[in-house]
């Protein structure tokens, strides 16, 4: 796993119920779009062997779609909420289209509902760049307790 985190793509962390992967939702994603884009595939396939291997038999995978709280819509995802559950389940999808079963997986669509980085400062004003980095796809990788 810590191969795996490069720093661009995807960071490497921990949290109480295990490893956590996390990727930047700008590099995935297009804006508004849960169509994986090109770029990211290479790594998502590193990542799908590595969580298919053997060493990780015994674990499942939550994905979970992440966005800011700047509001969004179109005629596909008339909310964030449909746009990070559509991300979460793009991903789970892949995984599970090399191979991880989908007994294994899980795809939840966060919303804003637990961001990294404070969204607005005190006055209330937006803080783009944590917004952006709020944008994000994580991997949790947790025992299955067979």
């Amino acid at each position: 796993i810590q191969s795996l985190s490069n720093g661009d793509e995807v960071s490497l962390g921990t949290d109480s119920q295990g490893i956590v992967l996390e990727f930047n939702d700008d590099l995935m994603f297009d804006y508004g779009s849960a169509k994986l884009r090109e770029q990211i595939v290479p790594t998502l396939k590193r990542v799908a062997a590595t969580l298919n291997s053997e060493r990780y038999n015994s674990f499942n995978f939550v994905v979970e779609g992440h966005t800011s709280s700047q509001a969004f819509s179109n005629e596909q995802y008339p909310t964030n909420w449909e746009l990070s559950s559509a991300r979460a389940g793009a991903v789970a999808s892949f995984l599970e289209g090399r191979g991880i079963k989908r007994v294994r997986l899980k795809a939840v669509g966060m919303y804003d509902n637990s961001p990294k980085y404070p969204n607005f400062d005190p006055e209330g004003e937006a803080i783009p760049q944590n917004m952006s980095k709020n944008r994000r796809v994580v991997i949790h990788i947790v025992p299955s307790f067979k």
